[in-house]
């Protein structure tokens, strides 16, 4: 969003009033211009005890920071960095890669996860 040349706020502003921050729409890779143009969500699966969560990340923007986060009670709001993650990356064209964060879950323990998009 910052790259793009017209002021559209911070961060955290909408700028198109889609109910999303122009710094997510701008790391995800849709238009913080166009409400009508909708953000490819992560992507989770589950099975054999392991979790694999799946985003798009910029490539063109070492500035981005992308975090996955889990919490086993989302009523307590206390979220922890995925530290032991298989992590893969794909090129999916000259700006963005597919990005895929594999855990171990225990099966029998409810676990919530997010991915968090920040700058420093």
């Amino acid at each position: 969003w910052h790259k793009l040349g017209v002021d559209m706020g911070l961060a955290s502003d909408d700028f198109d009033n889609d109910g999303k921050p122009n710094l997510l729409e701008y790391a995800l890779g849709t238009s913080p211009f166009d409400r009508s143009d909708s953000i490819v969500l992560p992507k989770l699966v589950s099975g054999n005890g392991t979790v694999s969560l799946s985003y798009f990340r910029r490539s063109d923007d070492p500035n981005l920071l992308y975090t996955i986060e889990s919490c086993s009670d989302l009523s307590s709001d206390i979220w922890t960095e995925v530290g032991n993650a298989t992590i893969t990356s794909e090129a999916r064209d000259a700006y963005y890669d597919e990005v895929t964060h594999t855990m171990s879950i225990d099966s029998n323990e409810n676990m919530f996860f997010r991915l968090k998009v920040t700058t420093p």
